[in-house]
């Protein structure tokens, strides 16, 4: 082309004639580049704006599918041949009925039933249900788990070609297997650049990144986030650094001393917490060292007695310590002696006062210091994972951490500690007495399903028992023996027995009628996977 020739119109062109008129701003199409233009030069041109119209028609047909088929290009591979058998027809309809309903409280809890009751058989997802499965996994990490187990290699195969998929099922299926799906390419721990998902990312993104990363290599995480520490921002550090309770060992020590004197409170709390579940760190034998110091055994009339003083920290030592600033309506030094104690190793106490768990927590707390020291040890046998500890602290009733106390047992003897708090809840003046149904909550939720004896029978005798005094939040309890309790015909037929029971203008009434519904929805579906 020369320096004279007019420049080829573009689709702009055409759209700048449509906005100012052709009588102003005259186009003749036959100048679009290409097989556009020589089209256009046929069109009838007896009316500007008609040959306007049909021009811009004829630009974004080629726009759109106006190209050649590329030649010399190989089909994709195939999936590879699945290893479970997929789901019969009575499942694949439960399935999709629950896919319409996912999104919605029911829905979601009982589709994830399903998804792990189809894993533990050993049964897959039917193909055309894929589709709407996968996109079910991008919600949620726990879902995307859940999927993955069940999408076989078809599954696996059809998320590589859409990107929120993959990264949905990347993070807990094998790479580089048969349906194709690349290996990503090794990452280098001391340059987190590398990965545009760390290094540019939105903080969730990072966050995910991060946790993936330290589920599968922690010393590279630690790395990671170690090298770029110094510059992240505050909210990120607090987000970032309670992902090190993954795998957390003596190698993360340094990074938590580092974290220990961050100028944004939040930050020291989570490092203070970690530094605590670390057996043998330093940050320990200081809070025990200290905390020593105002707790003792003396003999008092005849018996052996705690003797407590509070300490009194001033502000630089409470910070090196990790020791946050008093809640208002606390005293600083009482929660200055709870903070010291829970950061101790509990083995300390065992070790410095003589006696073992169940006899230290036993032992009397002069000067009613008792709930201060008591829940120290509580918050201990917590962040330590000790069940000695927790299960004599329970047993002593002394502290309202039940929820938390009772996750660090083993399931049957949470189950136990559930069944008690039911028995113990009476039905009478419940409004006004604490712990409410709120942290039974919580304590039912860490019991996993099916509920063992004797929880499942003190379930059933306290829907008959709180009747017309249950109050709002006894509705998720209700919930949650649906999904929990033995799906057997004996417990569904105790359950419809005790909603017969109750009166019809009774808060629970239809609770209690759908958590028997579904019980049957359990059973039935279980048997379709058989």
């Amino acid at each position: 082309m020369s320096g004279t020739d007019p420049a080829p119109l573009s689709f702009d062109d055409l759209v700048g004639a449509a906005l100012l008129g052709t009588a102003r701003r005259p186009v003749d199409p036959a100048g679009l580049p290409g097989a556009v233009g020589a089209s256009a030069a046929g069109l009838p041109g007896g009316d500007p704006a008609a040959l306007l119209l049909d021009a811009a028609a004829l630009a974004v047909v080629h726009e759109r599918a106006g190209v050649l088929p590329l030649r010399g290009q190989q089909p994709a591979p195939a999936a590879g041949e699945e290893a479970g058998r997929v789901a019969g027809p009575a499942a694949a309809d439960r399935l999709g009925g629950l896919l319409a309903r996912a999104g919605t409280q029911d829905g979601d809890a009982l589709l994830a039933l399903w998804l792990d009751a189809a894993a533990a058989a050993g049964v897959l997802a039917p193909p055309v249900l894929l589709p709407d499965l996968l996109e079910v996994a991008t919600r949620s990490r726990a879902t995307a788990a859940r999927v993955a187990a069940v999408a076989g290699e078809r599954g696996r195969w059809l998320a590589q070609w859409r990107p929120t998929w993959a990264g949905a099922l990347s993070r807990h299926t094998p790479l580089g297997t048969s349906s194709g799906t690349a290996a990503p390419a090794p990452r280098q721990p001391g340059d987190p650049a590398q990965d545009p998902a760390w290094a540019h990312g939105a903080p969730a993104g990072r966050r995910a990144w991060l946790a993936a990363l330290r589920a599968t290599d922690p010393a590279a995480a630690r790395e990671v986030l170690a090298t770029s520490w110094a510059s992240e921002r505050g909210e990120d550090r607090e987000a970032l650094l309670p992902l090190l309770r993954d795998g957390l060992g003596p190698d993360d020590e340094p990074l938590l001393e580092v974290a220990l004197r961050d100028r944004r409170a939040a930050v020291r709390e989570v490092a203070a917490a970690l530094l605590a579940a670390l057996p043998g760190s330093v940050h320990g034998r200081r809070s025990a060292e200290l905390a020593l110091r105002h707790v003792r055994v003396e003999r008092r009339r005849l018996r052996r007695t705690l003797v407590v003083t509070l300490p009194d920290l001033d502000p630089g030592e409470a910070r090196a310590l990790g020791v946050p600033p008093a809640p208002h309506g606390t005293g600083a030094r009482q929660w200055q002696l709870q903070h010291l104690v829970a950061a101790a190793p509990l083995a300390v106490w065992e070790d410095t006062l003589g006696g073992n768990a169940e006899d230290l927590v036993a032992l009397p707390v002069a000067d009613d210091l008792y709930a201060v020291l008591h829940a120290g040890w509580a918050e201990a046998a917590r962040t330590q994972q000790d069940a000695a500890w927790a299960r004599a602290l329970l047993a002593a009733g002394t502290t309202r951490d039940l929820a938390a106390l009772a996750l660090v047992l083993p399931p049957q003897e949470r189950a136990t500690v559930a069944a008690a708090a039911l028995d113990a809840d009476d039905g009478r003046d419940r409004r006004s007495r604490l712990p409410p149904s709120a942290e039974l909550l919580r304590v039912l939720s860490g019991v996993p399903a099916p509920w063992p004896e004797p929880l499942a029978p003190s379930v059933v005798t306290w829907v008959r028992r709180v009747r017309r005094a249950a109050v709002w939040y006894d509705r998720p309890v209700v919930h949650l023996a649906g999904l929990r309790l033995p799906c057997d015909e004996s417990t569904e037929a105790a359950l419809r027995a005790a909603a017969a029971a109750l009166p019809d203008d009774a808060p629970l009434a239809p609770d209690v009628s759908g958590a028997a519904d579904t019980l049957s929805f359990r059973r039935h579906m279980l048997e379709e996977l058989r």
